[in-house]
């Protein structure tokens, strides 16, 4: 790395910490919010997920027409999803629009440090600014 500053593909790797947690946290939202309907490995779908932490908007649970799988925890139990979805209708209703959220990023990387007065000038930040659409 010529410059000094610039990050790479290899610095760029969750921390073994953080990679755990993605683990964890990816059950949770399998359980927990609607996913799209699928054979084989479920993909996970985050978009009711991001509404709920980040922007705040309302969740309902899915209809009884949703059929929700069984997943396998991380200890190897079939356990059943319970799905919640946004709920735009009671959003909608005479709210604005959430202002962006700027987050630091959950899962932090392993990125190179160098000597600095403080933490913040000593290695990289990561950081993610989410907008509703």
């Amino acid at each position: 790395n010529a410059v000094g500053w610039t990050i790479g593909g290899f610095d760029t790797r969750p921390v073994p910490e953080a990679m755990e947690q993605k683990k964890v946290d990816r059950l949770q939202i399998l359980l927990s919010y609607r996913q799209d309907e699928t054979t084989g490995a479920p993909r996970v779908r985050m978009y009711d997920y991001l509404c709920d932490i980040l922007f705040g908007i309302p969740m309902t649970p899915v209809g009884p027409e949703v059929v929700m799988p069984d997943f396998q925890d991380l200890d190897g139990h079939i356990v059943k999803a319970k799905w919640i979805e946004a709920n735009f209708n009671d959003f909608r209703a005479g709210k604005p629009r959430p202002a962006p959220v700027f987050a630091a990023n959950r899962y932090p990387y392993q990125l190179p440090t160098r000597s600095a007065d403080t933490e913040v000038q000593a290695v990289a930040q990561h950081w993610l600014l989410w907008y509703l659409h």
